[in-house]
């Protein structure tokens, strides 16, 4: 009986928990608050380069990453590369998300930008399935157990998105090991 009454207790607890749990969704990733899009955004110095050296350089390293990742849509030479990515969501059946990313140079360092993410699923309910821009979906208050399953993965979405945001910080130096 004691033992039922812990478990009672403990279960009550745990609901109680989970009723009082706070949604994050969108606020479990960097908005920018012009745009209201989710957007992963960083300037990096790179002395003694100039514009056209790293417009070069990223646009080498594309080549050789582009197994399906990345593809250049727009560019402007020397100065700027639009493009699109995709990542495979980890923490949750793999499914691969886009996103479009710009590249901006001056002499001495540049800038990237990731936007625009579209979440893309193809199991569940007909409602459920398709393609949808991160910040549309879902767009209900959620509380609960399904609050915190979508806030986890959310945050891993979160960190799957900061570890390509590292990658495009880094480029640079990975084609310079190259001399370039």
């Amino acid at each position: 009986m004691k033992y039922a009454f812990t478990l009672l207790a403990l279960l009550c607890a745990l609901t109680c928990y989970a009723q009082n749990y706070e949604y994050k969704g969108i606020r479990n990733f960097p908005v920018n608050e012009r745009t209201g899009k989710v957007t992963y955004e960083g300037v990096v110095p790179a002395e003694g380069m100039s514009a056209h050296q790293l417009y070069s350089a990223a646009k080498e390293w594309i080549a050789r990453n582009s197994d399906a990742r990345y593809a250049i849509e727009t560019e402007v030479p020397g100065e700027k590369i639009i493009g699109k990515g995709s990542v495979a969501q980890s923490n949750f059946n793999g499914h691969t998300h886009s996103y479009d990313f710009i590249l901006s140079f001056k002499d001495g360092r540049y800038k990237y930008e990731l936007t625009n993410f579209v979440l893309q699923y193809d199991y569940g309910t007909p409602a459920t399935r398709g393609s949808f821009a991160l910040e549309d979906y879902p767009k209900q208050n959620l509380s609960g157990r399904r609050a915190q399953k979508l806030d986890t993965i959310y945050q891993g979405l979160d960190q799957d998105f900061k570890s390509v945001a590292a990658v495009f910080e880094a480029f640079a130096l990975d084609v310079a090991g190259d001399d370039w």
